[in-house]
């Protein structure tokens, strides 16, 4: 015989009273002389610590009480499942694995799901959506910078050499907006939607055009490849996610207002950085240029002493595991150092 103490709110009535609950060998369940039913087939609330538990009775009464470890044993005895809630937390080992589990779950997401999801997304989208989205960027961008002070034959002279270095073939309409900064240094960016922006002073860091070509060939390699687009996706998560489950693109318009920081401070990934550098090597070797111009530029870059703020390489940064494979690839197209 088991027997519990608590307090009967019986249905209809709005005060409760105290009651003793009993379940005999057979699982019949009596309160206060009164048989109510089987305890199989009673509803009990979950053990969550020690807070009170109560039982609805077949007839709209509850019964309520502190006894935790009895109604543990009712259900235990004549019940065929306890409540998943307290096991999960009598079970610390248990729990403290979940918590593992979780954490190493969360990790492998932001670590390869992520960066997976919104690769699929940003070729996904339209390029009249990425459009859009770089206008709106680009309108965020203009109060950044001032005109150009290089003198006008320099400025036509790139723009020529931009028009010339643009795919054919790409969906985008590209633009180059060469600007002066007095905190941006030298520095080049590119807009997903291929609005490329380059500052007076990387310009004049440059020996030659084939310096300058070099840098606007790796910024066209991250609009073609939509680098920028999945750095800003994956800075929103919970929008890539949304898009990719249901195509709905409605939410990207939210990400204009912070894509401008994003797209300034994200270091972009050694995999995005060496696709970019390996497609200005072989774009410069098919254009008859220097396409040793790459790593000499880089080499200018990481010299360079007044690199601003935001200057180039804090979104792009140089070392010899970026350079080796841009020299194994000169390598392999027959230019010598």
């Amino acid at each position: 015989m088991i027997e519990v103490r608590g307090w009967l709110q019986q249905a209809g009535r709005s005060k409760r009273a105290a009651a003793l609950l009993t379940v005999d060998p057979r699982g019949v369940v009596v309160v206060d002389n009164v048989v109510v039913g089987a305890a199989s087939g009673l509803s009990y609330s979950s053990r969550i610590g020690n807070t009170r538990r109560f039982l609805e009775l077949p007839d709209g009464s509850s019964f309520e009480t502190e006894d935790n470890d009895a109604i543990d044993a009712i259900e235990r005895r004549f019940c065929a499942s306890r409540s998943p809630l307290h096991a999960l937390e009598s079970h610390w080992r248990f729990a403290a694995s979940a918590v593992v589990a979780l954490v190493a779950i969360g990790w492998l997401f932001f670590a390869y799901g992520l960066p997976a999801i919104s690769e699929r997304v940003a070729h996904a989208l339209p390029v009249s959506v990425v459009e859009r989205l770089g206008s709106g960027i680009a309108d965020a961008f203009e109060s950044e910078f001032d005109p150009s002070a290089l003198p006008e034959r320099k400025q036509v002279a790139v723009q020529a050499l931009f028009s010339s270095l643009t795919p054919a073939d790409s969906e985008f309409s590209y633009r180059l907006r060469i600007v002066k900064s007095d905190h941006f240094g030298s520095n080049a960016f590119a807009l997903p939607d291929g609005t490329i922006f380059v500052t007076d002073d990387l310009i004049g860091l440059a020996d030659s055009l084939d310096h300058v070509a070099a840098v606007l060939h790796h910024e066209i390699a991250h609009v073609e490849r939509r680098h920028g687009l999945q750095a800003i996706l994956r800075a929103s998560a919970l929008t890539t996610l949304v898009y990719s489950l249901t195509g709905d693109a409605s939410g990207l318009g939210a990400l204009v207002l912070a894509a401008p920081a994003i797209l300034l401070q994200t270091q972009y990934s050694r995999g995005f950085e060496t696709e970019a550098d390996l497609y200005a090597v072989r774009a410069l070797h098919r254009g008859n240029r220097d396409p040793r111009a790459m790593v000499r530029m880089l080499d200018r870059l990481q010299g360079d002493t007044d690199l601003g703020a935001f200057g180039y390489l804090s979104t792009h940064p140089v070392g010899e595991a970026r350079l080796d494979p841009l020299r194994d690839e000169i390598q392999r197209l027959g230019a010598s150092h």
